[in-house]
């Protein structure tokens, strides 16, 4: 069997610090450590404990949403908001059931969310919409 080591690295969890952990081999060449890898399109952070970097399905789906509002302010509102949750919903919420979020990383994926619906339904930034969507039983 044949390893690609330039797509291998090492990372560490737990109390142990990287600095501890002597290099390791694969054949003829060193495994790296790493402070955080992609794995299945989600990054994973070493450190202390198990956490994930949300910022890419942020920047996913604020690239697919703009794209999208460019393209579709002149159409009617539901039709907007069924563009946004078909395309841009998907993104941000990829790989929701493996990936565990700290409180902060909630709070970020809610105003996401949050600044879906302002924009297609000309909310301001102050105004909550969390009953707006509660009484739109949208989710």
């Amino acid at each position: 069997m044949e390893f690609n080591n330039s797509k291998c690295y090492c990372i560490v969890f737990g109390k142990c610090p990287k600095s501890s952990i002597d290099s390791m081999h694969l054949d003829v060449d060193i495994i790296y450590c790493a402070e955080s890898v992609k794995y299945l399109g989600v990054h994973i952070n070493g450190g202390k404990n198990l956490s994930f970097n949300i910022h890419s399905f942020r920047r996913s789906f604020y690239a697919a949403f703009n794209s999208i509002h460019s393209h579709a302010k002149a159409l009617e509102e539901p039709v907007q908001l069924a563009l946004f949750e078909s395309y841009c919903l998907p993104l941000l919420t990829f790989a929701a059931g493996a990936v565990t979020c700290n409180k902060q990383q909630v709070h970020d994926l809610n105003v996401c969310l949050n600044t879906m619906y302002r924009t297609v339904f000309n909310f301001n930034r102050w105004e909550g919409v969390k009953s707006f969507i509660n009484g739109c039983s949208i989710f």
